[in-house]
């Protein structure tokens, strides 16, 4: 999965360079989930699948302590070089090198759409291994994603309730 980010993280890197200011609607979702984390007392955050930081240095600006992980090597390359006060690196999100519990927060912003959809489930545990409790996660998918994936995988953790859309 990492070997094409690998091949484009240049081009990629050029295209999004300004996401947040040029998505209004992201920015606000993103500020909000900060927001939140900071009320409930918490600080740190993971950014998986980051790509060249963007989302990692948006929850930077909005006061998170934020690292980032990706596992291709030319977008954290990209990354540090972008945003060097930022720890970045190295790492599959489906194996976090974290200790349980260390993060506030695990933002996935349009990170895991590559991930197939029986791999999900777990995934979604590694990001709850790594997190306080209470801690909260953002998934950030852009509006081409299907739902019916992420419900499915949702309820095999036992999120029943889902609504159907």
């Amino acid at each position: 999965m990492y070997d094409q980010y690998e091949l484009i993280a240049d081009e990629y890197a050029r295209h999004f360079t300004d996401e947040f200011d040029v998505r209004p609607f992201d920015r606000s979702l993103v500020q909000s989930f900060a927001e939140l984390v900071l009320r409930s007392g918490g600080q740190a955050a993971l950014d998986v699948g980051c790509g060249p930081g963007q989302a990692a240095a948006e929850l930077t600006r909005l006061g998170l302590s934020a690292e980032g992980i990706d596992g291709s090597p030319a977008m954290i390359s990209i990354a540090r070089e972008r945003y060097p006060q930022i720890p970045f690196q190295v790492a599959d999100m489906r194996e976090l090198p974290y200790r349980d519990g260390t993060f506030s927060a695990v933002s996935a912003w349009y990170s895991i759409i590559h991930t197939p959809a029986d791999e999900l489930a777990d995934l979604f545990a590694e990001f709850r291994r790594v997190l306080t409790d209470p801690g909260w996660l953002l998934l950030g998918f852009p509006n081409w994603c299907s739902s019916f994936v992420f419900r499915r995988s949702l309820r095999t953790r036992g999120l029943d309730d889902l609504p159907a859309t």
